[in-house]
């Protein structure tokens, strides 16, 4: 699918702004800005401009920026109220209404302070992944709106909103997901509200999984852990949370002879015994994944992709109250990756050997029943440089420099 349009190809570059929404469900962590990596180094390798805002950490993108000169961050403290979780796996309903509705009174100052934003940085498209915010913003001031997403937080507030006064918060999101003109949807999607209706569809495209690979061998992963080739191995991550030292331990969550990595955030590296603890943050988490046999954690479409595109079965926690869960496992896990879901109960009290083993029977056993392509960022950055290039061809001409 593209959109129709003559270029004129004096007219080469985009400016392109991407938003990554800012999302406190996993108290800060980077972790689920993996798939928006991918899709701006493909546009900057074809040598797009590229301005991300964001609240996310500034290393996050270290790479891109030190790569292409093109690329700027910049950072901003509200963009999207997000969810908030009890823990690792149980949403904080009460907590999360209460910061939506929050945002919405006071969203009017962000409002006018990005329209002033975009209207001076003279962009040609906004790619959303997946704040509503900007997307009413980029409306006001004629920028053409390009989401890439496998869900909308809509969708999620609607499914843990209770009372009519939490229903109406739940509109005003919609209003402004409405505003967006253009939907990248990626795999393991839900229903996204404000493209559910068949006029709609001429303006979404699917495309296959945008997703990191690994860059170091297993072998070269597994020798910096001083974990054995031969011995089995599982990743424990979950986002941005700790994991308490002493709540489980390798005799507890572990099958016999197994070594088990713990990535955590802002935690002191200890590599003693078979459960070890190192700092999320300084690792590639597909060289992690990669050098594994198991990956035990929640359903995130980081943690998906990235086990389906490596081939490493996953064992995950349901998670209380996020309505992403139900499309990642239906419609990505299942159909091509290996999928264990261990209960709430077990998760709590530490009985994981036999998920994991089951998970790793079942690699074993059976190869995935469908195959996924893993180059999603190439159509993705195509269809929004079109998008872009025919926005600047129509304000500015072929002939306006930048």
């Amino acid at each position: 699918m593209s959109v129709d349009m003559v270029l004129d190809t004096q007219r080469e570059y985009t400016n392109i702004s991407i938003f990554l929404e800012v999302n406190p469900l996993t108290l800060g962590s980077p972790l689920h800005k993996r798939r928006a990596t991918v899709t701006i180094k493909a546009l900057l390798c074809k040598g797009h401009a590229v301005i991300i805002t964001t609240s996310a950490p500034r290393f996050i993108f270290d790479d891109l920026l030190t790569t292409y000169p093109q690329c700027t961050v910049r950072n901003i403290a509200t963009l999207d109220p997000g969810v908030i979780q009890k823990d690792p796996v149980i949403v904080d309903v009460e907590k999360t209404m209460a910061q939506l509705r929050s945002f919405l009174d006071g969203m009017n100052d962000v409002a006018s302070q990005e329209a002033a934003w975009m209207a001076e940085a003279k962009l040609d498209v906004v790619c959303l992944d997946a704040p509503f915010l900007p997307a009413r913003v980029a409306k006001q001031v004629g920028i053409p709106t390009v989401m890439i997403t496998n869900f909308t937080f809509d969708a999620v507030f609607d499914a843990i909103a209770k009372q009519p006064s939490d229903k109406e918060l739940v509109r005003r999101c919609k209003d402004m997901y409405n505003d967006t003109q253009y939907l990248i949807r990626i795999p393991g999607y839900i229903n996204i509200p404000a493209f559910d209706n068949e006029m709609d569809q001429k303006n979404v495209l699917d495309v296959p999984l945008i997703v990191r690979k690994f860059r170091q061998s297993r072998v070269s992963i597994r020798e910096k852990l001083d974990i054995p080739l031969d011995s089995h191995c599982v990743l424990i991550t979950f986002g941005g949370f700790e994991l308490p030292a002493s709540a489980w331990t390798a005799e507890n969550v572990l099958p016999e002879g197994w070594y088990g990595i713990a990535a955590c955030p802002f935690t002191d590296r200890d590599v003693r015994g078979r459960l070890r603890r190192i700092r999320a943050e300084t690792w590639y988490m597909p060289d992690l994944i990669n050098a594994v046999d198991v990956v035990v954690g929640k359903c995130g479409y980081g943690t998906c992709s990235e086990v389906v595109a490596h081939q490493v079965p996953l064992v995950y926690v349901p998670r209380s109250g996020f309505a992403e869960e139900q499309g990642l496992i239906e419609n990505m896990m299942r159909p091509y990756g290996y999928a264990v879901e261990m209960p709430q109960q077990d998760f709590y009290r530490g009985h994981w050997t036999p998920h994991i083993l089951r998970a790793r029977q079942m690699k074993e056993d059976h190869s995935p029943p469908s195959y996924i392509r893993d180059d999603g960022e190439a159509m993705a950055s195509e269809y929004i440089i079109e998008i872009g290039l025919q926005n600047a061809i129509r304000n500015n001409g072929p002939y306006v420099e930048r």
